[in-house]
């Protein structure tokens, strides 16, 4: 028994936000039914990439597939009766595209009282920038996230737009079906990618409010606070960074509390910088300096060693291989090896989601595209012949 099971989704979006939501959902237990646009030529929308493409393999795994042309009459019918099965339904359309092909929030209302609707789009719903097209880079630009350093190692190859996004998604609609199941009643999410990151500028966010508002007289205990006006986050500080090592690899340090900071400033043999965590301009580079210098003494595992063995917070900076041949990564079950029709054994991320109560069962190989659409179709009570009568039509492939 997990969390979800018996909770049933529907997704109909194209995107990261969207699949990788339904993909937490399923990987709780729910059932996740992706409705894909058929692969012919009069098919207006495409497929997300080939089914054993990367793509597809990493945002589909543990789900059902069905293909649906939605924008013909016979489409909207079935997905109106798959709907009215379901729990959750996500659409990642412009506003007022889910409208016009008739599976919009009013007509599905209609349809199921219970469900839970979300809308993702860059903007919103409303607002100035609703009609505006949009993606990650974009929208991380937007809300003062994105900030290239030339002298830093920077995260690359992840969209954390569509990701934060994605986990806002899932809270959203976690939350809504506790108040379905209280209330009997479902509602509508309207999720904003910008809206998501702009709630991940939090203290940084909060600085900027409070400038020009007078600060209060310090109390007894000032001392012992960090000081407010330094945002170590910004990898602006010698304690709070990544150095390169002398094999061209950085680590990270995260020296933050005092502690942390005076056995660092001791193994470096720079016991004198200890009162000087928080130094500024030219005093804080001459600490950058040395540091800098420092590390590129030696090798990167000589000094995460030497490090961990002080019990300072370090880390290597890994590439996507090294972090998931990690023996953390592996030892935890992040790495799974599953079946597939296609390709075989195979190997996938495992799940976070580790409860003491539910199942830790790996999660099976995303579908074949479109491979539980007779299984479905024929659970809504429709017969071959009437399945087949669809293909033909070009309802579903």
């Amino acid at each position: 028994m997990r969390p979800c099971d018996g909770i049933t989704v529907i997704d109909v979006t194209r995107y990261l936000p969207g699949r990788f939501s339904s993909l937490m959902l399923a990987d709780l237990g729910a059932t996740v039914i992706t409705v894909e646009p058929p692969r012919i030529s009069s098919a207006k929308s495409r497929a997300i990439g080939r089914d054993t493409g990367p793509r597809y393999l990493a945002l589909n795994r543990n789900k059902k597939s069905i293909t649906l042309a939605l924008n013909s009459e016979e489409g909207r019918k079935i997905f109106h009766q798959l709907a009215r099965r379901a729990d959750v339904l996500l659409e990642g359309s412009r506003p007022g595209v889910a409208k016009r092909l008739g599976v919009d929030y009013d007509t599905i209302k209609n349809i199921n009282p219970r469900m839970v609707y979300v809308s993702i789009s860059s903007f919103g719903q409303e607002g100035p920038y609703q009609n505006l097209s949009s993606h990650d880079i974009n929208l991380m630009g937007l809300s003062g996230l994105l900030q290239v350093r030339e002298s830093s190692p920077v995260p690359t190859g992840v969209f954390w737009g569509d990701t934060v996004t994605a986990l806002t998604a899932t809270i959203c609609i976690l939350s809504a079906l506790i108040h379905t199941r209280t209330s009997g009643a479902g509602q509508y999410i309207d999720l904003s990618m910008f809206d998501s990151l702009i709630s991940c500028l939090n203290v940084k966010a909060m600085r900027q409010l409070l400038s020009g508002i007078p600060v209060p007289e310090e109390d007894d205990f000032a001392s012992l606070i960090q000081p407010e006006e330094d945002d170590f986050a910004s990898l602006t500080h010698p304690f709070y960074t990544a150095y390169r090592a002398n094999d061209d690899r950085y680590i990270t340090i995260a020296a933050v509390e005092p502690h942390f900071w005076e056995r660092l400033c001791i193994l470096m043999g720079r016991k004198d910088l200890v009162a000087r965590q928080y130094d500024k301009g030219a005093a804080r580079e001459e600490i950058f300096d040395f540091f800098r210098k420092s590390f590129a003494e030696r090798t990167s595992d000589e000094w995460i060693a030497k490090l961990r063995d002080a019990d300072i917070p370090c880390g290597p900076v890994n590439s996507i291989e090294e972090a998931l041949g990690d023996p953390q990564v592996i030892y935890r079950d992040m790495i799974t090896e599953v079946e597939h029709r296609v390709l075989g054994r195979i190997k996938q991320l495992g799940t976070p989601f580790k409860f003491s109560q539910t199942s830790r069962t790996p999660s099976p190989a995303a579908p074949i595209y479109g491979e539980h659409t007779f299984e479905i179709l024929n659970s809504l009570g429709y017969s071959k012949e009437s399945i087949e009568g669809f293909r033909k039509s070009g309802v579903i492939e």
